[in-house]
């Protein structure tokens, strides 16, 4: 399968967030995909909106899934669209679910937690 991983920035990076996308990249090759990173720039949410209006790239409309981080969405909302029509599906890679954990109520583990070790 060929799968196209869209993220801000460079997978080299160091930082949780990188460390696991970096991981999840290695382990596709082991199973035998083709995986296609494809960096986006870091840029305010305003100018990665105005990003949207360029053409769909190539890697994408050649993928036969696409995979995004989380942080990218402002970047790529057209894209989607444009993705989904074309009968690609979009997959969103959500890693940080803090904000859920922060709301834990009643016995057992927070939705954060519990999405974490699935």
């Amino acid at each position: 399968m060929r799968i196209a991983f869209v993220l801000l920035g460079d997978l080299d990076r160091v930082s949780g967030g990188f460390v696991y996308d970096r991981m999840l990249v290695e382990g596709l090759r082991a199973r035998g995909h083709v995986v296609d990173v494809v960096p986006l720039p870091w840029r305010s949410r305003a100018r990665s909106v105005t990003a949207n209006v360029r053409p769909l790239p190539p890697v994408l409309a050649a993928a036969d899934v696409v995979v995004q981080d989380e942080l990218c969405h402002a970047a790529v909302f057209a894209s989607n669209r444009q993705l989904r029509r074309a009968g690609i599906p979009v997959v969103a890679l959500v890693h940080n679910v803090a904000s859920a954990g922060s709301r834990k109520r009643g016995p057992g583990p927070s939705l954060g937690r519990a999405l974490e070790h699935r």
